[in-house]
């Protein structure tokens, strides 16, 4: 179900993020085109999605996020449920995706030292 007032609240905490980050509309379409793997994305496109004209597609809309630094979340719940939001430091979140694109071959390594680092010696 598509609720209209929470999809403007996830548009305007976007561009207050944009905004307060210092970037133009063609800055975050830059970003968001290469976190998205797109060739070009236009700032007329972002201007679209930050004034409701257009949505974007999901994985557009992840990429727009994390280019004004931030992560989106989508949650399946029951109707009834309580929702409890867990905040994620942004440098975890870059050492979790530096972990994922290690080359496998340091992959014993890194386990190692965190082992050493879990077992406090």
């Amino acid at each position: 179900m598509h609720d209209p007032d929470h999809a403007k609240d996830v548009r305007e905490h976007l561009k207050r993020a944009r905004l307060s980050l210092g970037l133009t509309l063609q800055d975050v379409a830059e970003r968001t085109a290469v976190l998205a793997g797109l060739d070009r994305l236009s700032r007329q496109t972002v201007w679209f999605w930050e004034a409701g004209q257009r949505q974007p597609r999901p994985d557009y809309l992840a990429a727009w996020a994390r280019a004004v630094d931030l992560r989106l979340v989508l949650r399946v719940v029951e109707p009834d449920a309580d929702i409890v939001g867990v905040e994620v430091r942004p440098d975890l979140v870059e050492l979790v995706d530096r972990l994922k694109a290690l080359d496998p071959s340091d992959v014993p390594i890194v386990e190692a030292l965190v082992g050493r680092f879990l077992s406090g010696s």
